[in-house]
């Protein structure tokens, strides 16, 4: 058995960055690259970090021999990631009251115009960081 401890990563520390609803932003090119303008530093993530589920459709198909599974289809799939934001700004606000805009962010605190919920279609990056690695 050949082992190499250089080759566990740790998801030590990191960014979530998002764009502004509706926004289209150019998706990095590497790990390393510069993000468009268009991406906001969403703030410090709570400890738990980010979790990433899959979930998929499938259908099995069984051979009459034995009830031996021959071949799985998979008919649908779902991945979703799910992190908790604990900084208070202006994206962060936004991303949570889908479809609404906050007005202003100065000293008193936001003034937002809550809205009925829209579809809010973003792109997002996740910076995760183990050392030098991207």
């Amino acid at each position: 058995m050949s082992t190499n401890a250089s080759n566990v990563n740790v998801a030590v520390t990191g960014a979530v960055y998002a764009t502004a609803n509706g926004d289209v932003a150019d998706a990095p090119d590497t790990a390393i690259s510069t993000l468009d303008v268009l991406f906001a530093d969403l703030g410090y993530v709570s400890d738990d970090g980010i979790t990433e589920a899959y979930n998929d459709d499938t259908t099995e198909i069984k051979a009459w021999q034995g009830g031996t599974v021959v071949r799985t289809i998979i008919s649908g799939s779902k991945a979703t990631l799910k992190f908790m934001l604990i900084e208070n700004k202006r994206e962060v606000v936004e991303l949570y009251h889908k479809g609404s805009v906050v007005v202003s962010d100065g000293s008193t605190g936001f003034k937002i115009d809550v809205m009925v919920p829209t579809p809010d279609r973003r792109s997002f990056v996740l910076d995760v960081i183990d050392g030098n690695d991207h």
